[in-house]
């Protein structure tokens, strides 16, 4: 189900020792009302944790004069919906979500040597447990599920690693960043936070395919605390076409624009550091 497809073109570039400590792929589709959280322990005995948490609100990008407002969803519904469930390696590393409309695969670092498995691994799980998901669907005659948003989520902790030594030096970190003029009257800046937003184009359409999130903040991370900056990375949109493998190729789309988007935002000093071999 859904192979990963040739990438045209130059290759995606490639870090030795990259900065991420968290990835999560996310599909939003129709809700199944008849979904519980029983059902989905029985459609993954693999895992070997099962929790429940707090409903996950996928969001829809929208596109037009409205675009740039906050989005608020209110449910009216007779009943609660069923809980977001957490199915869990050993370890903790790799985590599938689910709740009846949205499925989530994550790895999360767990130590500091821990090595990053890549998307190509996370994709792979996915779509092995998107496979799982849809044949019990089947087979139970609960419907195929309509996938309305593609996500991918990209969280970055960056450390000093001998770059930088306050807040105030973001620009040595982010391209985005300006610069304090040599003869300016403020100083570096305590700290500083960007937002960032940009469309995907969709091939053949006049409306955008979806859009790129980007967030940097300052942060401090525990024990310590460390100075770091959290940089992330959210590609979203619609799915190229709802029969296989379209969503899984809008989710390679928000992995290029995420990878190629990383690397335009941060500097050549800090991707020495992070090992930089393509």
């Amino acid at each position: 189900m859904a192979p990963h497809p040739k990438r045209l073109g130059q290759a995606l570039p490639a870090f030795d020792r990259p900065p991420v400590t968290e990835v999560i792929i996310g599909l939003a589709f129709e809700p199944i009302p008849t979904l519980t959280g029983a059902m989905v322990g029985r459609i993954f005995p693999d895992y070997q944790v099962n929790s429940e948490q707090p409903l996950y609100i996928p969001l829809a990008e929208r596109f037009g004069p409205s675009s740039g407002l906050p989005q608020i969803g209110i449910q009216l519904l007779p009943t609660p919906p069923g809980a977001r469930q957490w199915l869990a390696s050993e370890g903790g590393a790799h985590l599938l979500q689910v709740q009846r409309d949205w499925m989530g695969q994550n790895w999360r670092r767990q130590s500091a040597d821990e090595v990053y498995p890549h998307f190509d691994e996370v994709r792979a799980a996915l779509c092995r447990n998107w496979g799982q998901f849809t044949t019990y669907l089947s087979l139970h005659d609960m419907g195929s599920p309509k996938v309305t948003q593609c996500e991918v989520t990209y969280v970055n902790a960056i450390s000093p690693d001998g770059m930088w030594s306050s807040f105030g030096d973001i620009d040595r970190v982010f391209m985005v960043a300006r610069r304090r003029a040599a003869h300016a009257f403020l100083p570096r800046p305590d700290d500083e936070t960007i937002q960032l937003r940009y469309s995907i184009p969709a091939q053949g359409r006049d409306e955008p395919a979806g859009r790129l999130h980007v967030s940097i903040q300052p942060a401090l991370r525990q024990p310590g605390p460390e100075a770091i900056f959290v940089m992330t990375l959210t590609a979203r949109g619609v799915p190229l076409s709802q029969s296989d493998p379209g969503p899984f190729l809008f989710l390679d789309i928000a992995h290029e624009w995420i990878v190629r988007g990383f690397v335009d935002l941060t500097t050549a000093r800090m991707h020495e550091v992070w090992g930089r071999s393509a």
